[in-house]
């Protein structure tokens, strides 16, 4: 009896412990599993904008200049005005005018001896500075009073504004202030015109531009 028993028990433990192994195994394959979540998908990076093209300089107003002269005996007495800032340098020149010049070389040859020189020798030319819009100078050398300016020798001057930084450092054209070398560029190639009667001339083998004006006598 006692084998028998120690048997049942032994058999009920057995089947109890394989219950509870299959409750266990039901259990756990019934366990619902949570999915692991996705990570964030990260949002696409803003394309590169290009740079904003820069805001082109507005444009420049044409350069006016005018002038006249007069003569007394014989001094040459210049006025004029211009649209040019304060401090513009311009740069002046007398000659006889182009059929005049011819004339002269047909009547006195090559040496152009009735051509107005100062007394040492050099055509007469100079600068003057803008102020309040206008500008002055008058010139006169020992003998001009018996030349007959402008009546027996026609004559021609030459006013010009030329920002030329280089040919102002050689001496050859007035120097500019700085602003106005920022203004119309280290040669000129920022103007953009001259008001009528002076005249935009582009040098051909340079490029660089300046403001002419040729003014006769009276």
């Amino acid at each position: 009896m006692s084998s028998v028993r120690r048997y049942s028990s032994s058999v009920i433990r057995g089947a109890a412990i394989a219950s509870c192994v299959l409750l266990l195994s039901a259990c756990a394959g019934s366990e619902t599993v949570s999915p692991t979540p996705e990570a964030p998908v990260p949002a696409p990076a803003p394309s590169a904008q290009p740079d904003p093209e820069p805001e082109p300089d507005p444009e420049l107003e044409p350069v006016g200049l005018t002038a006249a002269m007069t003569v007394d005996a014989g001094t040459i007495s210049v006025e004029g005005s211009t649209n040019l800032p304060d401090g513009a340098a311009l740069y002046w020149e007398l000659a006889e005018t182009p059929e005049a010049f011819e004339r002269t070389v047909a009547e006195f040859g090559v040496d152009r001896d009735r051509l107005p020189r100062f007394p040492d020798g050099e055509v007469p030319s100079g600068s003057v500075v803008v102020d309040g819009g206008r500008f002055a100078f008058s010139t006169t050398a020992d003998g001009w009073e018996d030349l007959g300016l402008c009546d027996e020798l026609p004559l021609e001057l030459f006013v010009g504004y030329l920002p030329l930084r280089e040919v102002g450092m050689m001496g050859s054209a007035p120097e500019q202030p700085e602003s106005l070398y920022a203004l119309h560029g280290e040669n000129g190639e920022r103007l953009t015109g001259a008001v009528p009667p002076a005249e935009l001339h582009v040098m051909e083998s340079t490029g660089w531009k300046r403001i002419e004006l040729f003014v006769l006598c009276p």
